[in-house]
């Protein structure tokens, strides 16, 4: 388990360094509030997530929860995330690609919660973490759409972002808030 705690912590770093990057390279002078909001909202995504894997890793290797061909076929789609996120994070300044980039990276990283879902049958967390999921894949595609044609909001897309950033920020905060109360009751409960 210890591979894989280092892989895992290895690509955190990398997806941080990426959208540090991603923010620093041509020039400073082109960043604008929303792409200060996708960053922090990239970010404080990685970090959640991070701890969250950490957390089921630990389980995981105390036998709390299952391991076998179900953890490593969700490890493997992971992985794959976690390669994906170093594009969307480098791309940074370019909104709607690094959009479709989190959407290409939150939609193997479901499949992860899925793939571990399957053999016992969910705990809590992880049907709180699939439904989150899918409400950052909604909000992610609705950011790579900003400038359709048959977006009615198309004609003003920095407000649109923005408001489009602010909602998946709150939903973050309220992910964050209910899925750490559900943990600790868990872990307090010793299940």
């Amino acid at each position: 388990m210890n591979r894989i705690h280092l892989l895992h912590r290895t690509f955190v770093t990398l997806n941080i360094g990426a959208m540090i990057t991603g923010i620093g390279r041509d020039n400073f002078a082109d960043i604008s509030l929303n792409i200060i909001l996708l960053f922090f909202l990239m970010l404080a995504l990685r970090i959640k997530f991070w701890i969250d894997d950490e957390a089921y890793f630990e389980d995981v290797e105390k036998e709390k929860l299952e391991g076998g061909a179900p953890f490593y076929v969700g490890f493997a789609l992971a992985i794959l995330s976690w390669a994906i996120w170093l594009f969307a994070g480098f791309f940074i300044k370019n909104i709607e690609l690094s959009a479709l980039l989190m959407v290409a990276t939150l939609t193997p990283s479901t499949f992860w919660i899925v793939a571990t879902m399957v053999r016992k049958g969910a705990y809590t967390e992880q049907i709180l973490w699939l439904f989150f999921n899918v409400f950052y894949v909604v909000g992610f595609t609705l950011l790579f759409f900003a400038r359709a044609d048959w977006n009615p909001f198309s004609q003003t897309p920095d407000k649109y972002i923005a408001v489009v950033l602010a909602q998946l920020i709150l939903l973050f905060f309220l992910d964050l808030i209910v899925t750490r109360i559900i943990e600790l009751r868990r872990r307090t409960n010793g299940k």
